[in-house]
């Protein structure tokens, strides 16, 4: 809608161009499952915007899932790639909190103090190398034990390796994702020019498998593991019993007192 907007574009115009861009890129990319569940979400932003109203994530993860099982239920049982995403971005919403402010006093000396603590419950202070570290490792652990039990049911590989593989591969990713962007729109009007920058997302994408090939290849760095659904229901019981605990005592700012005068 930015871009839109430097052509003088009215708001309306911008926001049906940027639906249809969004629409466009999940039929350029095959309309998987987990792009479908983005898009939706993505377009609920576009909408509240166009609406003056506010975006809650938590509604629009729920509204996507229930219009793709809606209108294509057998995902919710047959759909690895729907099951995965789904409950990757629920771990991204309702476990991150309950990681940030831990890892923020574990690896930063300086949230300490009870004035911080609400902010970094929320993830708002993002503002050094270091915060991105751990802003990747909440990330990691909080997607991960979200579908841990899905892996161990349908893989029967627990990764031992992964945090440390993520923290030092997914800084390159935003870079790899902008030069990707960048070639596909350059190459219509100057082919040399994108394929300048090809050669360098190239060394990007190279380097990327490179590590992924160099941490798969550590010792032990993954671990055979079979698990029943019948595990896997119980480990989400106890997850959804753990939220709900957390979240009560987090209203009532028990823990944001209890981490603040611990530490």
């Amino acid at each position: 809608m930015t871009i839109f907007g430097w052509f003088m574009l009215p708001r309306n115009a911008r926001f049906w161009l940027a639906v249809l861009a969004i629409v466009f890129f999940t039929i350029l990319t095959g309309a998987s499952a987990s792009v479908v569940r983005a898009s939706i979400m993505g377009v609920m932003v576009l909408v509240a915007r166009q609406g003056g109203r506010l975006y809650s994530v938590k509604n629009a993860l729920v509204f996507a899932g229930a219009v793709m099982i809606f209108l294509n239920p057998k995902i919710l049982r047959f759909d690895i790639s729907f099951q995965l995403s789904f409950l990757a971005t629920a771990g991204l919403i309702w476990l991150a909190p309950v990681f940030d402010p831990v890892i923020q006093l574990w690896l930063s000396p300086k949230a300490t103090n009870k004035t911080r603590m609400p902010k970094l419950i929320y993830g708002v202070e993002r503002w050094s190398i270091t915060q991105k570290f751990i802003e990747i490792l909440v990330t990691t652990f909080s997607a991960q034990l979200a579908v841990l039990p899905l892996i161990l049911v349908y893989f029967s590989q627990l990764s031992l390796i992964s945090p440390l593989a993520n923290m030092a591969i997914l800084l390159l990713v935003p870079f790899a994702m902008l030069l990707g962007f960048l070639i596909g729109g350059l190459g219509i009007i100057w082919l040399w020019g994108a394929k300048v920058l090809g050669w360098v997302l190239w060394l990007i994408l190279t380097l990327k498998i490179k590590m992924i090939e160099f941490f798969a290849g550590l010792p032990l760095s993954s671990l055979e593991m079979q698990w029943d659904w019948i595990f896997a229901i119980i480990y989400y019981l106890i997850l959804t019993l753990f939220l709900r605990w957390f979240y009560q005592r987090q209203k009532s700012g028990i823990l944001v007192e209890k981490y603040a005068t611990d530490n």
